[in-house]
């Protein structure tokens, strides 16, 4: 028979030796690996970004990251063409209300 105290010391023991697996698909080391390889990839993405454009953002992932949302958040001509042709759409159906109000008081009056 074992004690209580005997038991959730070789518990405690247990749960220290292993390792928290964050990852379910891959082991810590595959892990490891690939975000050092993400790493690497992104620092070759901003090295030809920055040589493409000319600019020198300093190399730090943090700016690049910035540069890559703000990029990511500019709207392209499609969506601009396509925002002005709703605002376009909705102001002549504004126009067109505002006729058939007046068309409507106008009538109601005769």
């Amino acid at each position: 028979m074992h004690s209580s105290a005997g038991m959730s010391t070789h518990t405690t023991q247990t749960q220290a030796t292993r390792q928290k697996k964050d990852n379910f698909s891959f082991g810590n080391h595959q892990v490891a690996e690939i975000n050092c390889n993400n790493h690497r990839l992104l620092d070759r993405i901003i090295d030809i970004k920055e040589k493409s454009s000319g600019v020198n953002t300093g190399g730090t992932v943090a700016e690049a990251r910035r540069e890559m949302e703000a990029a990511q958040n500019k709207l392209s001509s499609i969506q601009i063409n396509r925002m002005r042709e709703s605002k376009r759409v909705h102001s002549d159906n504004v126009k067109l209300v505002e006729r058939l109000e007046k068309v409507r008081r106008g009538y109601s009056v005769g």
